[in-house]
């Protein structure tokens, strides 16, 4: 049987650092969610106020809905979306199991250079593609 060997107060405070980057993360997706049921002027008018009487309006949903072939899309990016997991899933696990199982030379390199894919943010990369599109 094992015990808790950190302290109170030091649980706390990891508990607290981690619900506040939680909290920090989430907000983007919170404000897109809550401006999604105003209109247009009020989202430029009080971007971050909940939506009221006179500012809630589903406009959005009806023009995706009735203007949009949403249904058709959404199949079409769940396709992507699960073949693509599959295949990452299939050869990180590979990659995963050669990785700590076999010892050869550039084994602590080649780990060191898939964590950096991990650690970089994708936007680094996409300016630049970008910049080499429009040039």
């Amino acid at each position: 049987m094992s015990t808790a060997t950190h302290s109170l107060p030091r649980t706390i405070g990891a508990h607290a650092v981690l619900l506040t980057y939680t909290v920090i993360a989430l907000f983007p997706v919170i404000i897109v969610i809550v401006n999604s049921f105003k209109s247009r002027g009020a989202i430029f008018g009080t971007p971050l106020a909940p939506p009221t009487p006179k500012t809630f309006d589903l406009i959005g949903y009806t023009t995706v809905i009735g203007q949009g072939d949403f249904i058709h899309y959404f199949q079409n990016s769940l396709v992507v979306t699960v073949a693509s997991l599959l295949f990452v899933l299939l050869f990180g696990a590979m990659a995963a199991f050669a990785l700590s199982e076999y010892r050869f030379r550039g084994n602590s390199l080649m780990g060191l250079y898939l964590a950096l894919g991990i650690m970089i943010p994708i936007r680094l990369g996409t300016v630049a593609i970008l910049q080499l599109m429009v040039a």
